[in-house]
């Protein structure tokens, strides 16, 4: 589920797609993203993060400090895994007034959980949940009933300080491409506010 603040929505003309640890922008599910944005009149751009099976905090938040224009309600973030802590990253530390149209978080975890990989126990800090729910207009966290790579209840903790309920897909693993997960209509709507 998502949250919606008060605030008038506007429609997603920009989304921008963090991948996670050995993934790319070449995620099939990120492709069919792209397609289903030119459907809704909106833009999608996968952001390329380098080493990704060996990556760095400050290079990951170096790219987006590059790559991301300033925030507004007509963009939004899809991330995927430790694309989430990366942006959660981002969206802290920024301390300009910015303002987000929605943000959806797949797969995501905060903290170290039991079995985190040494390479990306390092984007685990902490993060200002409540400047995050102020500024975002819509909230999702998406995660699977059959993660075997991040336990549910690292992302049902992300979910609870953003103060949503996490939607649940059936059967989608950790949304990889090598499960053949391609469309999750769950993301496609959250991005999109369908």
């Amino acid at each position: 589920m998502s949250l919606e603040t008060a605030q008038p929505v506007a429609p997603i003309r920009s989304v921008y797609a963090l991948h996670g640890f050995h993934s790319s922008p070449q995620k099939r599910l990120f492709q069919w993203l792209k397609l289903e944005g030119i459907m809704r009149g909106a833009v999608l751009d996968a952001v390329a993060f380098p080493s990704p099976d060996a990556p760095v905090p400050s290079q990951w938040q170096d790219v987006l400090d590059r790559q991301l224009p300033e925030l507004d309600t007509s963009m939004g973030l899809v991330t995927h895994s430790l694309g989430g802590i990366t942006a959660l990253r981002y969206l802290t530390r920024d301390t300009s007034e910015w303002s987000l149209g929605t943000l959806v978080l797949v797969a995501p975890f905060a903290r170290p959980y039991e079995g985190t990989p040494a390479e990306i126990r390092a984007f685990c800090e902490e993060v200002e949940w409540e400047k995050i729910r102020d500024r975002v207009s819509s909230i999702t966290v998406i995660r699977s009933d059959n993660d075997s790579l991040v336990p549910a209840a690292a992302s049902d903790e992300v979910a609870a300080h953003l103060g949503v309920e996490p939607t649940i897909v059936a059967g989608a693993g950790h949304f990889r491409d090598s499960e053949n997960v391609v469309q999750v209509p769950e993301i496609r709507d959250a991005v999109f506010r369908s």
